[in-house]
């Protein structure tokens, strides 16, 4: 479940030039080494910010999940409209992902962690999913001391985030800052002992 529902008239400033300038999505990606051939995760997809630069660089299945159906239905469309049928849509949450355990090389949760119920659910899904090995992006916002509404968002700070995805056999292997208001994180799934 979600603390927040994204609401669809949101569409256009999530896929504004002003937003690509701040969070370039394709040069966000790249330290995310998505190789030909790859399956990649996108949990709460929305638009396919990151979805469709995802599946310019890989032959490989792109899975965009978005719990609600106007997001997926965009998505279908601007899929089909750009001739990539590598990308599959599916309806879901990130607390309950329909795939296999082991099945991805790369997942990505953009700005979409802090909104779900527990952090924890969606992080353990993820280490059911992503192979040993593999590597999960994370952008997600920066808690702001002058947060002037009320109640204040909900945030998940680097160190927390760090911290539970330790828990669930990621381990951090990249921190930085592409805003003043965003971190992003890349986590590899550590290898299961005794393979």
């Amino acid at each position: 479940m979600m603390k927040e529902k994204f609401s669809p008239s949101l569409i256009e400033r999530m896929e504004s030039e002003e937003r690509k300038e701040q969070l370039p999505p394709g040069r966000l990606l790249q330290a995310l080494r998505i190789g030909n051939g790859m399956t990649v995760l996108d949990i709460g997809a929305g638009t396919g910010y990151f979805s469709f630069p995802a599946a310019s660089l890989t032959s490989g299945q792109v899975v965009a999940a978005d719990p609600q159906p106007e997001m997926i239905a965009y998505m279908q469309a601007k899929a089909k409209e750009g001739n990539l049928p590598q990308l599959r849509p599916v309806l879901a949450s990130a607390e309950r992902l329909p795939l296999q355990d082991r099945s991805v090389d790369r997942a990505i949760a953009s700005l979409v962690l802090h909104v779900t119920d527990t952090v924890e659910q969606p992080i353990r899904e993820l280490a059911r999913v992503v192979k040993p090995g593999g590597l999960l992006f994370i952008l997600e916002w920066l808690k702001k001391q002058d947060e002037a509404r009320i109640p204040p968002p909900s945030r998940v700070e680097p160190q927390e985030m760090e911290e539970m995805l330790l828990r669930y056999g990621f381990k951090v292997i990249r921190l930085d800052y592409p805003t003043d208001r965003h971190y992003r994180m890349i986590a590899e799934r550590e290898m299961e002992k005794g393979r």
